[in-house]
């Protein structure tokens, strides 16, 4: 230790820096009380003799100003507020002591639409509002802007935005059209909407709890009122060749037929192939003098000879055994010597009286089927009611 200093009163008893010196062994010169060189920097209002006896009651009044001094005070929307000084204080650490709302200084959305489009929930959310609108001294500012002692900060509270709004031309599910064939031509028309039960164009503004569902069809009668067309009454409508009213449904991809004929229905295209079926087999299993009933006389004897001929060369056929796959089941037909498509229908359970579909589909190795086509060994069949 080379020197001492001595601050307090303490310090100024006769003799107490020549003991301090003794005691530590050092020259007395080295040990000196401190006074009026370290309080260069106090000014008192009165007359006051800067000595030793101040330094500790100075010091301690010095100490307690700078510890008081981490705080500072600001004006929020006309309140005082005094706050902790962390050196990086800003508008928002003001709005936290004054307790103001967190969703007061960021934009607010107005108020969502719920409603169900087949069935599944949706939600439409509302417009953004106005943030808060923030000056510090009358400068503008935001939240994150640096605030100082004695600044005045004012701020209006952010704004809701518009509720939700959305009509049914909004929603992607409208945009998309439905294409049917009216006689022949390839027709676009729109997708209409129902709401709660009730039909509503593109124009309609959805409602909260609405129940919307963006119908897969069309009538008869919406379609001729879309393409702006009055059928005359005498004309029969088909709808996928069926016969049909103003009020039956067209799907996607199906056909629709104003004529003044009539055209069979599938059915009725079936049994008369059956029918046909039968008359051929009737013929084939028929003897030749059946056959030669209703011709002439002398027609008769020169076809019997001619047939008698030709059955002399040509030798009768064998009934034949034929394996195929019908819906994935394996099935055989017997007793005939060819089979065409219809034949299949003598040997699978598939009641053509009670229609469980609005058409019979009928394939053949992945193909449309004609009814009096040949089949084989092998062929894959299909058969079934197209669903409505």
């Amino acid at each position: 230790m080379s020197a001492v200093f001595v601050v307090g009163g303490g310090g100024k008893m006769p003799g107490y820096t020549e003991a301090v010196a003794e005691k530590l062994g050092i020259a007395k010169e080295r040990v000196a009380l401190r006074g009026e060189e370290v309080m260069q920097q106090i000014v008192f209002e009165e007359d006051i003799k800067k000595d030793s006896l101040l330094v500790t009651p100075v010091g301690i009044c010095l100490n307690f100003y700078e510890q008081s001094n981490n705080f500072i005070f600001v004006n929020f929307n006309d309140s005082r507020v005094k706050i902790y000084d962390n050196s990086r204080l800003t508008v928002a650490d003001a709005a936290m002591q004054v307790q103001f709302p967190n969703d007061g200084l960021f934009p607010k959305r107005g108020k969502e639409l719920n409603f169900t489009i087949n069935g599944t929930h949706r939600m439409a959310r509302g417009q953004i509002g106005e943030a808060a609108v923030i000056t510090i001294n009358g400068q503008p500012a935001d939240i994150y802007s640096s605030i100082h002692a004695n600044d005045i900060i004012r701020v209006i509270e952010s704004t809701a935005g518009e509720r939700a709004h959305l009509n049914i031309g909004d929603l992607p599910e409208s945009s998309e059209s439905l294409t049917v064939y009216v006689n022949d031509k390839k027709v676009e028309v729109p997708r209409f909407a129902s709401v709660n039960g009730v039909l509503k164009s593109n124009y309609y503004e959805i409602q909260e709890g609405d129940r919307i569902e963006i119908l897969n069809y069309y009538t008869v009668g919406q379609i001729a009122e879309f393409m702006d067309i009055m059928p005359d009454p005498r004309f029969n409508v088909y709808v996928n060749n069926k016969l049909a009213g103003k009020d039956t449904p067209v799907y996607e991809n199906f056909s629709v037929l104003w004529t003044l004929e009539t055209i069979p229905s599938p059915l009725q295209e079936l049994e008369k192939a059956r029918d046909a079926r039968s008359l051929a087999q009737e013929v084939e299993e028929a003897p030749y003098g059946d056959l030669a009933e209703e011709e002439e006389p002398g027609q008769q004897e020169e076809s019997l000879e001619d047939e008698k001929e030709a059955g002399d060369k040509a030798p009768a056929r064998e009934p034949v055994e034929v394996q195929l796959f019908v819906n994935k089941s394996p099935v055989v037909l017997r007793g005939k010597p060819s089979y065409v498509y219809v034949d299949v229908f003598d040997v699978i359970d598939f009641d053509l009286s009670r229609p469980q579909g609005r058409d019979i589909v009928t394939n053949l190795n992945g193909r449309r089927a004609q009814y009096m086509e040949p089949i084989g060994n092998g062929d894959m069949i299909e058969i079934y009611w197209e669903k409505i």
